[in-house]
């Protein structure tokens, strides 16, 4: 549990409100407008973001990555934890994400000369060359591994600009196999952020396959572990209406992702998304929407 004072509240309110701008004072910022506008940026805490399979959460959480690169100190990194793909693949699907060319031939090699000095130029890649984000790829990974990771950047004079766990199911599950208490776990995850100031990021993916059966296919709260929801400030979900077919599929490579704002200490919301299918970008959508929530 995380104790604060009404003057500690009060003083985050009051500063917020006489910032004049989108992001929450020491937050960062999301690199897309209207989530700051709705969540105040990255901040302090623990948020959970969760979809069905296929829906692109590894997509976003690398989306995040790129944009953060674009601000990092020398004395920052990004700290990625993740059991579901190597670090080989993640960064080539960073790559695409930054410089906008298609995955696939990032990964086949089958790039021209002009998108091979693109790649080569582009600052993301200065970054990945100066160790700017770290990988922990485990198909295991501990909650004592990450805050020795975090520790030891720390020690090193680097400070974690922001914690990915893009695996939070595997501790979770690890947890439940040993009738450990979850909220503990979460508990720890907390203090970790709070600690050692670093805005947290927790992807977990549903296995509840209630979604699949409304008609509007769109996650709940109820649909995730209650002492999951509880111990953390914020909840997200993403859908693809197209692959659910509540929306026709776009003719181009670009299809909608809406992010749904369950939990959050201010608004709530939908936000719409598009994401390209080939290199996997995510940006603002500003069209109006095509159907209603049920």
């Amino acid at each position: 549990m995380i104790s604060n004072t009404t003057e500690k509240i009060v003083h985050k309110i009051l500063n917020k409100i006489s910032n004049n701008n989108a992001l929450s004072p020491n937050a960062i910022s999301t690199g897309i407008a209207s989530m700051d506008n709705t969540i105040g940026g990255w901040e302090h805490c623990v948020t959970i973001i969760s979809a069905r399979p296929s829906m692109g959460l590894t997509a976003f959480c690398l989306n995040q990555v790129n944009s953060l690169l674009q601000s990092i100190q020398n004395d920052e990194v990004i700290v990625y934890i993740t059991d579901k793909d190597s670090a080989t693949v993640l960064i080539q699907r960073l790559l695409a994400v930054a410089t906008q060319i298609e995955l696939a031939n990032i990964q086949n090699g089958n790039l021209t000369e002009q998108e091979v000095a693109q790649i080569a130029s582009h600052p993301i890649t200065k970054h990945l060359e100066s160790n700017r984000l770290l990988f922990l790829t485990n198909s295991n990974p501990t909650l004592f591994q990450i805050r020795s990771l975090v520790f030891n950047q720390l020690k090193e004079g680097k400070k974690p600009k922001m914690l990915f766990v893009d695996c939070l199911q595997s501790i979770v599950d690890r947890v439940r196999d040993r009738s450990q208490d979850i909220t503990n776990v979460m508990m720890d995850i907390n203090l970790l952020s709070q600690e050692y100031k670093i805005p947290v990021l927790c992807t977990i993916t549903l296995r509840n396959r209630l979604v699949e059966y409304r008609e509007s296919k769109f996650p709940r709260l109820t649909d995730l572990d209650s002492r999951l929801v509880n111990e953390v400030e914020r909840v997200f979900f993403l859908i693809r209406p197209d692959y659910y077919e509540i929306i026709d599929l776009p003719s181009d490579d670009t299809g909608e992702l809406h992010l749904i704002i369950a939990k959050n200490e201010g608004p709530l919301d939908i936000l719409k998304l598009k994401m390209n299918r080939k290199n996997l970008s995510i940006s603002e959508h500003t069209d109006t929407f095509p159907y209603t929530q049920i």
